[in-house]
């Protein structure tokens, strides 16, 4: 028998507008996609009666749903109600279940802290819910999914089932890899060597971009912050909305010329309250106006403070009479209505537009009252492995180091604006690597894992993609330094592609094939602009022509292509005056991280030939700037 399911978007926004709603939508293709029977699915307002009326009709049927999953309305505002609604008509908490969706979402972002998720049981029916955003219900219902089954047998009734499941969880997870002995494994690596431009292509050829779209309050400046818009926004009024004064002066008529002018007792200025269709200038007459404020009827001209002169003065000081210096022209520092921004319904931002200080500068200045729609950020997972490197902090083993890899990686992320979930250290051991990929792929849409792809007895990241997930391992091996065993896999999770970097151990091969890999697929994930058809790798950098400083007459170049750290200077010295150079950064051993500090490029070395086995100091190179 399948479990039964109903959906609740609670938001005044989409009540109104019907295809303003991501989440749900979501919610019920995942749901579908687990085997849930979808019975119904509704939107209402953020009001208490009308949530509670719902949750009640689908609880309370004569067959019964077995799962009510709401989302919306359980921020901190005080339209979001979704939470006290839920617990008011519940006839049993189901507080593990809250906790665990905490949990597991401030693994994704502080955010969540912000988050008043509950849980109930109402009769036979389970009522969870969850955020708003697409994003976060994905997350969540990864969270829960691992549980829902068993939770609705034992709400059913079904000792069978349930009997079942308290057996299956008490084992473990375990991966179906069979090991081989370290004798018979292969002495070669089974994937072919390929270039990075190949390399590049095949990762953009696969990638597929987010279209889930989120819709953010504009003053949330910090999530909006580099987002990529998803539809192009028109302005509503024109900006200015009014005739407006562009400096401090006076509102003249033009055919006055100069010479003197009666004062009106009234002044106009920017946000002031002098309602200007009061107000007719008429021959003879100027008015006070500051920078910004409406232009009274009949003015046609505005004359700084700086042409003026004061005439007659009230014995308060106020003026009475000014005289004009200069002649005045028709349209003088007046802007017209709608001059910077006109409402004729073309976009001022386009979709796909990424955000920054002026795109959000121009969409607050058009007074936008409906949050700003983004696609969605992809997540990333981020998990470490081997034996022989621990958690910072923590007292290492003989012969540990620091894992020093995440804190790079994640931070990486968080300066190109990708939310990433944390999966720590796995152990040499297939099972524990299978459990952490798996909470991984579940959770985000790309896994980053570090260490195990090479050619070791216990790299086995390779053999668990293939065996426990299926994946399809694009390449094993390309040829760059460092990097050479860095890998990339696709795979297919509850109907979602999920995307696989395998990086190298050493720290600076991990940083260095980031940079080269990693970061333009989630560019094209995030829909900022990609090539159409093949490109070489340069395509998808910033790429600067420089000329090299070392602190040897000569570099020996490597029998592949090599990304040497360095740091590239604009300025006036150095070999050529006015001419960008590189200097590298000392001894590029790929385990050495100091290498990586204060650089600021990545110098593109060319690969040795039988022509060509050195470069030298002077010598021009490409730069990928980072």
């Amino acid at each position: 028998m399948s479990f039964m399911a109903c959906v609740l978007t609670v938001s005044d926004t989409c009540d109104v507008d019907h295809s303003k709603d991501t989440s749900g939508p979501l919610l019920t293709s995942r749901l579908t996609g687990k085997g849930f029977d979808m019975i119904e699915t509704a939107i209402v307002a953020d009001d208490v009666l009308r949530i509670q009326g719902k949750l009640c009709e689908w609880s309370d049927r004569a067959l019964g749903v077995d799962l009510i999953v709401t989302t919306g309305g359980t921020g901190f505002t005080a339209r979001d109600v979704t939470p006290e609604a839920t617990k008011a008509i519940v006839d049993r908490d189901a507080p593990g279940i809250a906790h665990a969706l905490i949990s597991g979402s401030l693994k994704a972002t502080p955010m969540a802290m912000l988050s008043r998720l509950s849980a109930g049981i109402r009769k036979r029916t389970l009522i969870i819910n969850f955020p708003g955003s697409a994003k976060a219900c994905d997350e969540c219902l990864a969270i829960v999914e691992p549980v829902l089954s068993h939770a609705i047998h034992q709400l059913r009734g079904d000792t069978t089932a349930t009997a079942s499941a308290h057996k299956q969880l008490q084992q473990p997870l375990r991966s179906k890899v069979q090991l081989q002995s370290v004798g018979l494994r292969p002495r070669h690596s089974q994937y072919p060597m390929i270039s990075m431009d190949t390399a590049i292509n095949r990762i953009i050829g696969e990638c597929v971009a987010i279209t889930d779209v989120e819709y953010i309050d504009l003053d949330c400046l910090d999530q909006l912050m580099g987002r990529l818009l998803a539809d192009s926004i028109c302005a509503a009024v024109p900006l200015p909305p009014f005739r407006a004064s562009i400096k401090d002066g006076y509102a003249v008529v033009a055919a006055d010329g100069s010479g003197d002018r009666k004062v009106l007792a009234k002044a106009a200025t920017a946000g002031g309250q002098v309602p200007m269709e009061s107000i007719e200038l008429t021959s003879g007459c100027c008015m006070r106006v500051s920078t910004g404020a409406p232009l009274p009827a009949g003015c046609d001209a505005v004359v700084q403070v700086e042409d003026t002169k004061v005439v007659q003065l009230s014995e308060s000081g106020e003026e009475l009479v000014i005289c004009i210096e200069n002649v005045p022209k028709v349209g003088q520092d007046i802007r017209p209505v709608g001059c910077d921004i006109p409402c004729d319904g073309k976009p001022i931002v386009n979709r796909f537009t990424q955000l920054g200080p002026i795109e959000l500068g121009l969409l607050a200045s058009i007074g936008i009252h409906t949050r700003i729609p983004v696609f969605r950020r992809p997540v990333v997972a981020v998990l470490s492995t081997g034996d022989e490197i621990g958690n910072v902090g923590q007292t290492l083993g003989p012969y540990q180091v620091w894992d020093s890899n995440r804190p790079i990686l994640m931070s990486l992320l968080r300066q190109n604006g990708v939310q990433s979930m944390d999966l720590g250290i796995a152990v040499d051991d297939v099972n524990d690597v299978f459990g952490r990929m798996r909470r991984g792929l579940l959770a985000a849409d790309v896994l980053i894992t570090s260490g195990g792809v090479s050619m070791g007895e216990r790299d086995l990241l390779k053999h668990v993609m293939e065996v426990d997930f299926g994946a399809q391992i694009h390449f094993g091996r390309v040829n760059v330094k460092p990097g050479k065993p860095v890998t990339f896999a696709t795979v297919s999770i509850d109907g979602r592609k999920k995307y696989i970097f395998g990086l190298p151990g050493n720290p600076v091969s991990a940083f260095v094939t980031f940079n080269l890999f990693v970061k333009p697929l989630l560019d094209c994930l995030s829909n900022k602009d990609t090539v159409n058809g093949l490109a070489d790798i340069k395509t998808y950098q910033r790429c600067q022509r420089v000329r090299l400083e070392c602190d040897e007459k000569v570099y020996r170049l490597d029998d592949r292509p090599e990304f040497a750290r360095a740091v590239v200077s604009f300025g006036t010295t150095g070999l050529e005056a006015g001419f960008p150079t590189a200097r590298l950064t000392g001894n590029q051993r790929s385990s050495r991280l100091l290498s990586a500090k204060d650089a600021n490029a990545l110098v593109l070395l060319p690969q040795k030939s039988d022509s060509v086995d050195k470069i030298s100091c002077g010598d021009f190179v490409t730069a990928f700037l980072i």
